[in-house]
């Protein structure tokens, strides 16, 4: 018999990602991914937990809430569609208001790829209804992105984010009809916003705060490869609005946490009835909106006619807006501009950069009567910002000044190197505008204008006229110089 102290060596094994497997079914359902209860049905006894998979079984899912999801910023969880098939998810009653897809939590992923699916999105956002022209109904929006009340009851400080969204088609005109168990092509629904990422009525600016300065921020979301349509609302919604005054449901400040640190490329918004790309409050940080597609955006300017719309738009935004294409819209394409945010707030510097754009045929609606391509500035009592306009193509474009930077922008702005064609007026503010071409669209010499290829000919005059300032590549990712020097506009002559 030994004596002496026997040393026992445990294998310590590390348990393998799981992968749970919701199936279909019509009916409203939450998924709490804070307790264990219920997820033996779906895959392991035990709530998903970081590096975990949830698959959507391919076909038609009724609504669907996953509220505490929590992975981590090495392993987020996964939430995805079925690699077997497309999968759609939709109201089965025709109702107005709530959502029709909720999610609630960190560090996750919702991941819609299906190679066989248009445009890869696998993973459908529709709206069931009973649809004619006179009743329309609506959710308040098909995908929302919050915070979970659990934690927030539990006073835990665990806001939305860390999160990406990628490959998810969100229709919201043709809509379900139950009668005919279809969709219905002439049928839109009547408001409701696409992608919608804020949280009223939960952590608020004014709680969680020191001496101004922001402790808690909605943060690192990317958003790619998303396609949206037909949607009567605006079709990306991310952030709070800033007041100066108190409505009777919201304080002072911020109705929601400032945001920072989100990128938006890669998809593509058509026939909007909103704002198409929304952001507010981006106060710090990366922020970037990219290689996006806008079209047709702005078909029904709101239900009533009085909606103000624009292409990408940014209330109190500081972020790098480049190489998207926005065509046929309205007020203006891009816009970002200092909205009622006392000066007195320790926030910035707010900068608006704009370059390497392709803008085609926006001009005046209902609510707004001149349209600007693009527009940044700020309100004479709000935080100021300074304008970058630079290397974009215009073309096609009403309004009274085509590329404007107001008076309360920093007088270090400067709108430089465009190229606008059938488009007028340039007004710097404070800052400096030079070396913009203003033409036609004849003189502009494009390799063809009607086929929309804003690429220039050897024989423009907007070629190697652009000697330093320029970005470091163009529309399509070409480097900047071809030739002696850069070219004005979004893209630069290239002879192969």
């Amino acid at each position: 018999m030994a004596t002496a102290q026997q040393t026992f060596r445990v294998a310590v094994v590390a348990e393998t990602a799981a992968t749970f497997v919701i199936p279909t079914s019509t009916s409203s359902r939450s998924f709490d991914f804070g307790s264990p209860a219920g997820w033996a049905d779906y895959g392991p006894d035990r709530a998903p937990r970081a590096g975990d998979i949830v698959e959507l079984a391919a076909g038609t899912h009724g609504p669907l809430t996953f509220t505490r999801v929590e992975g981590t910023a090495a392993d987020p969880i996964v939430i995805r569609g079925s690699r077997a098939g497309l999968v759609t998810i939709r109201r089965v009653n025709p109702s107005s208001g709530s959502f029709v897809c909720q999610i609630q939590g960190r560090h996750w992923v919702l991941d819609g790829y299906l190679p066989s699916a248009e445009r890869g999105c696998g993973i459908r956002i529709l709206y069931a209804t009973n649809a004619s022209s006179t009743a329309r109904d609506a959710p308040s929006g098909w995908l929302n992105i919050s915070d979970a009340p659990a934690w927030r009851s539990a006073g835990l400080l665990k806001p939305t984010g860390f999160a990406t969204i990628r490959y998810i088609l969100v229709d919201g005109g043709h809509v379900w009809n139950p009668a005919t168990s279809a969709l219905d092509p002439t049928a839109r629904s009547s408001n409701g916003i696409g992608i919608q990422i804020n949280s009223h009525n939960s952590y608020k600016y004014t709680e969680n705060q020191t001496n101004g300065v922001p402790t808690l921020f909605r943060e690192g979301y990317l958003l790619e490869h998303n396609w949206i349509k037909n949607v009567q609302g605006e079709g990306m919604y991310m952030g709070p609005n800033w007041r100066h005054t108190t409505p009777s449901n919201s304080p002072a400040d911020a109705d929601d946490l400032p945001l920072r640190n989100f990128t938006v490329r890669y998809n593509r918004l058509e026939d909007i009835g909103g704002d198409c790309i929304s952001g507010k409050c981006w106060i710090e940080g990366d922020n970037r909106i990219h290689h996006n597609t806008i079209h047709h955006g702005t078909t029904e300017w709101g239900e009533d006619g009085s909606h103000v719309v624009g292409g990408i738009t940014g209330d109190n935004m500081s972020a790098s807006v480049y190489c998207n294409y926005l065509e046929q819209g309205a007020t203006p394409a891009i816009l970002m501009y200092m909205y009622q945010m006392p000066s007195s707030l320790p926030f910035g510097p707010f900068v608006g950069e704009v370059y390497n754009n392709i803008i085609v045929g926006f001009a005046p609606c209902p609510a707004r009567a001149t349209a600007d391509a693009i527009n940044i500035g700020a309100d004479p009592d709000s935080l100021p910002i300074t304008g970058r306009i630079y290397n974009n193509t215009v073309v096609d474009v009403t309004g009274t000044d085509t590329l404007n930077i107001n008076a309360n922008a920093t007088p270090d702005s400067f709108i430089r190197h465009n190229l606008c064609a059938n488009a007028t007026g340039i007004s710097a503010g404070p800052g400096t505008a030079s070396n913009n071409w203003i033409g036609s669209v004849a003189a502009a010499r494009f390799v063809s204008y009607a086929e929309r290829d804003f690429r220039l000919r050897s024989d423009s005059p907007c070629v190697d006229t652009v000697p330093n300032g320029f970005p470091s590549t163009d529309f399509y990712g070409t480097s900047r110089p071809q030739g002696s020097a850069a070219d004005q506009g979004a893209c630069e002559h290239s002879a192969g």
